[in-house]
């Protein structure tokens, strides 16, 4: 059986090549793997030299050349035992700009110290940073900026007391989310409210 019961979605540019891995659960391993293309317009086999396999892993090197590459890719298994009642599957979708970092709060505030933490908006199928930005409230200089592969910050050395005001974005090779603002004080007993994307 497929190790991932969910249907995954794989963004992707028209003349990119990605890799996808197909893991399953089985005793004893595969001997054989095969993968299926198909879409409104047609249905295919996808020939072997274009995917390996190793145990309960499948990978297969797929190119994206026109809107027609577009649509579900489906990967089944077979050992000495049988073959998979049902396939894993993966959704091959345009790739976009991800969305915005969401349940974004302040774990941790001290004097000096800011942590916060949001939860990773939908990557637009693509690998995805994050950012973070610190501006003064009243005067908008910033102060410092922060990236992370995570959605997870720590800023430190800001001035007691500072009004600031902070501004997370995700960003992909596409482009980037819309930004949501944090704002308040940089003070241990102030709190930040979560603002309206913008």
């Amino acid at each position: 059986m497929c190790h991932t019961k969910n249907i995954t979605d794989i963004g992707a540019n028209i003349g990119s090549t990605i890799e996808i891995s197909c893991s399953v659960d089985a005793y004893p391993y595969p001997t054989k793997y095969s993968w299926f293309f198909n879409n409104s317009k047609e249905s295919y086999n996808l020939e072997d030299h274009k995917y390996s396999s190793n145990n309960s892993n499948s990978i297969l090197t797929y190119r994206v050349l026109s809107d027609r590459d577009f649509g579900k890719l489906f990967c089944t298994a077979s050992n000495g035992k049988g073959a998979m009642k049902d396939p894993c599957e993966f959704n091959i979708v345009p790739a976009t700009h991800p969305e915005s970092p969401f349940n974004c709060k302040v774990v941790n505030q001290t004097a000096v110290l800011l942590e916060v933490e949001c939860e990773p908006g939908f990557d637009g199928g693509l690998d995805q940073i994050f950012h973070l930005q610190v501006r003064d409230s009243v005067s908008s200089v910033v102060l410092t900026n922060v990236s992370n592969l995570t959605p997870q910050f720590k800023i430190s050395g800001l001035s007691p007391g500072r009004e600031i005001k902070l501004t997370i974005w995700a960003e992909n090779k596409n482009g980037q989310s819309p930004v949501l603002v944090l704002e308040g004080f940089n003070s241990k007993v102030a709190l930040l409210q979560i603002g309206k994307l913008k």
